[in-house]
């Protein structure tokens, strides 16, 4: 009893006796005083205390401060929001930094790689500004504050970012027989650090030297001293299927994120409450389901692989131009564009919450709407690559 006395006194005394003394205007000294019946003992030395009602305006604080703590946190929430819709829309433009035709009219010379590697580097460059990198903050840890949105975001640019220059470096400048090219490949070993490295590098820095080695390829492309010349693209299409093949695998492997079941708010997943196929013993989904904690999370990493490959395929798109234009064969370039489409539609959806619902509920199910316009990616991508392959 005793040691339940003095749990209770202490909960009592540092939790809510200063919430009580702040809201209704008594003196803590009163209002925190050890409870004789509830310690099961005499307070000795301390005479009876009668409360006392102190000055209304002292009293008011406490419901003052409380109000303005719940009105800033769901203002700050919609801040975010906006924030954040603003961020998807990056000022640069790889179709007009890169046209295909000059102000003449006549086509302008090959890009031989310069576009993606551009397209790579604005892309990292822009998710540096603002409230930069924020998967390995510590002061601001989305962790702990809850604010995981766009560092989510980031970790899905990243993922698509690693695929990407990693094909670029492996394939797209690279027979089995040929070399590396050194700033392609030291990029894409930047950009396979931890992170959530905060110093010792700091992940941040490592991107920095990788939108270095990209922009010192670009410049290699253009340089006709062989010692700093850059390796160009090659424009057939083995390496540009295997480029698509890997966008394929990573649009398929967020496709199965977002298709998951929502997991019941209490209680535990009822399997009988799973799509079947009749005859089958196993179900359509991957086992599992998602938390509703998580459902965001899922989200906007998907939304950012989206953003990141939008980018990425116009790059593609205006380097491997020569190819694509064929006038006889016009689908695959059709077929690429509406890949993008689907992608930038993707990149764009920003609801104020996001929602799981079940697919006869009240509730919106925003993780299917955009699985939906990356299953149009995905399928559009698997025709291109196959109109591709017949070359």
């Amino acid at each position: 009893m005793a040691v339940r006395a003095i749990g209770e006194d202490f909960l009592e005394g540092v939790c809510f006796c200063p919430l009580r003394s702040l809201l209704w205007g008594y003196p803590r000294a009163v209002l925190c005083a050890p409870s004789e019946s509830r310690a099961g003992r005499p307070v000795q030395g301390r005479p009876e205390m009668q409360p006392i009602r102190v000055s209304n305006p002292q009293r008011w604080i406490g419901l003052v401060v409380v109000v303005l703590v719940l009105a800033v946190l769901p203002l700050a929430g919609i801040g975010l929001h906006f924030t954040a819709k603003a961020h998807n829309n990056a000022p640069f433009d790889i179709d007009t930094e890169f046209p295909v035709l000059g102000a003449d009219g006549r086509p302008l010379p090959e890009t031989k790689g310069a576009a993606l590697a551009t397209a790579i580097a604005r892309v990292l460059g822009w998710e540096l500004t603002g409230t930069g990198w924020r998967p390995n903050d510590i002061i601001f840890n989305p962790n702990w504050w809850g604010a995981d949105n766009n560092a989510n975001r980031q970790l899905g640019i990243l993922l698509a970012t690693r695929v990407t220059a990693q094909e670029f470096s492996d394939h797209l400048t690279k027979t089995q027989s040929d070399p590396y090219d050194t700033n392609l490949f030291n990029a894409q070993s930047a950009l396979r650090n931890r992170q959530t490295q905060f110093m010792l590098p700091s992940f941040e820095s490592k991107m920095h030297e990788a939108i270095g080695d990209l922009d010192a390829y670009s410049a290699g492309l253009r340089s006709s001293d062989a010692q700093t010349r850059s390796r160009p693209v090659n424009l057939r299409a083995t390496e540009l299927v295997a480029l698509a093949n890997a966008w394929e695998s990573l649009l398929g492997d967020e496709h199965n994120k977002l298709l998951q079941m929502a997991c019941p708010l209490w209680g535990k997943p009822n399997p009988a409450d799973r799509p079947q196929i009749p005859g089958l013993e196993n179900d359509i989904l991957e086992e599992g389901c998602v938390p509703w904690m998580q459902t965001d999370d899922r989200f906007y990493e998907a939304q950012g692989v989206a953003h990141a490959l939008y980018h990425y395929i116009r790059g593609v798109r205006r380097d491997y131009w020569p190819m694509l234009s064929n006038p006889n064969r016009t689908e695959p370039l059709h077929l690429l564009d509406e890949v993008s489409l689907a992608l930038h539609v993707a990149a764009h959806i920003k609801p104020l919450v996001v929602l799981n619902g079940s697919a006869s509920g009240l509730l919106a199910n925003h993780l299917q709407n955009l699985e939906g316009w990356l299953v149009e990616a995905l399928q559009k991508l698997a025709a291109f690559e196959r109109e591709i392959g017949k070359s």
